[in-house]
């Protein structure tokens, strides 16, 4: 599993759209009467410190930090989808469970190259605009967290977790023309020149005429004290073969299924989708 660039992705208003609209809220929030300011600060803090002025040269780096997400959606078997991410309905999808996801995501947290594991996660995007109750929701569920809070220590933990669900803001709103890829995505923070010893977890390469920057994430079957074929087979739920698929493609993914002992998950698709190439 690869995550990428958010920056090198094909919505060309990547982030920039997330960081008008976060700003945009904030500028709204802080005329509210009553509104606690030292909440709105943490939250511009922060919101600062992630977007730093590189973000607008299509920089790959951030405070010295990578932005990367791994893209899913809630869409199967959808003629648009193959056309688009699947080589024109050539190639293959996988069906996660997310349960299982959301496990493989927390644990991976404490093998990547990150010292805050707070800064990584999984979200579903949101496409909302004019109707979206993101920051508000944040704000307010800060703001009842803070009033309750008795000891400065618990008031440094909400503002490290507003940290964190600042950089999910980010990561998680995209332009509402690309609502129909119901997408969910996995997210991190990691820094982009090596600070570690041992195994490189981020390489960087040539993508078209852009470098993209990727990250890898491994699946962590012994951390949850499974083996392999197990941890695979809780995983994945069905991999299915897109309807445009080769006969030799069709082969060679049966047989990398069939080594991880899930060859019997491979499906064929329904979906009518033509190509002409």
């Amino acid at each position: 599993m690869w995550l990428n660039d958010v920056r090198k992705m094909n919505d060309g208003s990547e982030m920039l759209f997330a960081v008008d609209y976060i700003q945009s809220e904030l500028s709204r929030i802080k005329e509210i009467e009553g509104i606690q300011s030292g909440l709105v600060e943490v939250i511009e803090k922060s919101y600062s410190n992630l977007t730093d002025s590189a973000i607008w040269k299509d920089s790959i780096t951030y405070n010295d930090k990578l932005i990367l997400a791994m893209c899913f959606s809630v869409s199967k078997d959808d003629a648009a989808m193959w056309d688009m991410y699947a080589d024109k309905g050539k190639g293959a999808y996988i069906s996660f469970n997310l349960r299982k996801l959301f496990t493989v995501v927390k644990t991976a947290g404490h093998f990547f190259p990150n010292s805050n594991t707070f800064e990584h996660g999984i979200t579903p995007i949101c496409y909302g605009e004019e109707d979206c109750s993101c920051v508000d929701d944040a704000y307010a569920h800060s703001l009842e967290a803070y009033s309750l809070a008795e000891t400065n220590d618990e008031r440094d933990l909400i503002r490290t977790m507003l940290h964190a669900n600042v950089l999910e803001l980010l990561v998680s709103h995209k332009h509402n023309t690309f609502a129909s890829e119901k997408e969910y995505r996995i997210y991190s923070r990691a820094p982009s020149v090596k600070t570690w010893s041992g195994t490189d977890h981020i390489i960087e390469h040539e993508k078209g005429n852009t470098k993209s920057v990727h990250a890898e994430i491994f699946l962590p079957h012994q951390a949850l004290n499974q083996s392999e074929e197990e941890f695979w087979d809780e995983l994945i739920e069905s991999v299915t073969l897109g309807p445009c698929a080769t006969e030799e493609t069709k082969v060679e993914l049966q047989s990398a299924l069939d080594k991880r002992g899930i060859g019997s998950k491979l499906m064929e698709s329904k979906c009518p989708l033509v190509n002409y190439d």
